[in-house]
């Protein structure tokens, strides 16, 4: 618990600057869509590099050599990577931009000072239509990321070895996503990217159930029955990801906006309160799975679930899912920084 703890931890220390100085770098909006489809794109492939090494590889027994195996691969990963990042940003330092700060002669005044920011920052609406929208997707996210493997084993009846295949699929989403969310922000505004992506991974989520409730689906546990749920998440992995590139890349754009509202800088109280409620809300999510179980009394291990219990686990992870999405979606209908008001931003930016 506590090397958990320290290792979160450490993990929130490097990612909310890593996320403040992704604000910084790109300039226009479509500058913006580019650099954080890298930034997620790489984070991504990096995640699925180590499930496609250790679920192939390793043998997950009681024997915990295969667990601790499974930690250093984790680790080294974390290691490697962390320290190109790192070295890799240390050369943008000479480029950034030196923001004015303000003298603040006590401690008392640190503590007014930040809280009349957070204060500012919370009642600007974009910011808080953004909030609010990603909270229910991460919800969302977080109760279907929970259910799957569950779903996969006992409703459709797949072993764990043929969850493999589904490791390529997220391979192609993943880089198809990367490919095409700048071209997408090239041609449409941001917002319609969001609602667009999330009506998609919403029908796709549902779908395989719904056919299963019409008999059109190939039999529990097949070869066929893996092509079949290829397509769904190849969809659902793609757009989810183009959603979240998306949003990620709206971040900068609600920083500029609050600069020329305040004339301050908030990149990184903001880029605190996204990273902060999106590990929060996923939490959530995960939690919200547990007691989707607890609700219809899904057995623990070693009992078999009934028909009814797998055919509710199967709801849950798929027609549920799209519930929820409705609620983000209309609430990022009201977001408004579309590109032409970005490109008056930051000609009224440049002009002070």
């Amino acid at each position: 618990l506590c090397f958990t703890i320290l290792t979160r931890f450490s993990v929130t220390l490097f990612d909310i600057p890593h996320r403040a100085l992704a604000a910084e770098i790109p300039d226009s909006y479509e500058d913006k869509a580019k650099i954080m489809s890298l930034r997620e794109g790489f984070q991504s492939l990096i995640a699925l590099s180590h499930s496609f090494i250790i679920l192939p590889l390793l043998n997950f027994t009681s024997d915990s050599s295969s667990w601790l195996n499974v930690g250093f691969i984790g680790a080294f990963l974390m290691f490697v990577f962390g320290i190109t990042s790192v070295l890799g940003t240390r050369s943008l330092i000479p480029e950034l931009k030196i923001w004015n700060e303000v003298v603040i002669p006590s401690d008392r005044s640190r503590w007014n000072k930040l809280s009349s920011e957070l204060g500012f920052v919370f009642r600007n609406k974009t910011l808080l239509i953004f909030l609010i929208g990603s909270i229910f997707i991460q919800i969302a996210w977080g109760l279907a990321n929970s259910l799957t493997l569950l779903t996969n084993t006992h409703f459709w009846g797949l072993e764990t070895v043929q969850l493999q295949q589904f490791i390529t699929i997220y391979f192609c989403s993943t880089i198809f996503s990367w490919a095409i969310t700048p071209r997408l922000v090239e041609l449409f505004d941001k917002r319609n990217i969001v609602i667009f992506s999330l009506i998609i991974v919403g029908i796709f989520q549902s779908l395989p159930f719904l056919l299963y409730k019409f008999g059109l689906t190939p039999s529990k546990g097949s070869q066929e029955l893996i092509i079949f749920l290829s397509i769904p998440l190849f969809l659902t992995g793609t757009f989810s990801l183009v959603s979240l590139m998306t949003r990620e890349a709206m971040v900068p754009d609600i920083i500029d906006a609050i600069q020329l509202e305040s004339n301050i800088r908030q990149d990184a109280t903001i880029s605190s309160l996204t990273s902060f409620s999106a590990k929060c809300m996923t939490g959530f999510g995960q939690f919200f799975s547990g007691f989707i179980l607890w609700l219809i009394a899904f057995p623990k291990a070693g009992t078999e679930p009934s028909l009814a219990q797998e055919e509710f686990l199967a709801f849950y992870h798929g027609p549920m899912i799209f519930i929820l999405f409705l609620i983000p979606i209309f609430i990022f209908s009201y977001y408004s920084i579309t590109r032409k008001e970005h490109r008056e931003i930051k000609k009224n930016l440049n002009n002070c």
